[in-house]
């Protein structure tokens, strides 16, 4: 998993470099392969989320979930800290 976040966070690095246009291209086309590919991780968390208001979580089930949630968040945190960042830049330009 850390070998694949590190290749994660190379990518999104270049993809920086682009011009805003291409990056919202890039954007586009990943999220329509997100859309149309089954992650693992999302498919278990929602099995558990099921399972949560269903029957209820083991102790084990509720780490794992806690697990899943952990690594979506470092997943969100490394795709949208640029585009805050950018937004936050802009927003600051503006009032001056």
């Amino acid at each position: 998993m850390e070998r694949k976040t590190k290749r994660l966070s190379a990518a999104i690095k270049r993809v920086q470099a682009l011009p805003p246009e291409r990056q919202n291209a890039i954007a586009e086309v990943i999220l329509a392969e997100l859309q149309n590919e089954p992650d693992p991780a999302t498919l278990r968390f929602q099995q558990l989320i099921q399972t949560k208001y269903t029957k209820g979580l083991t102790a084990h089930e509720v780490d794992e979930l806690k697990r899943i949630e952990a690594s979506f968040y470092a997943t969100d945190e490394l795709f949208y800290r640029p585009i805050i960042e950018r937004v936050e830049r802009k927003l600051a330009s503006e009032k001056r």
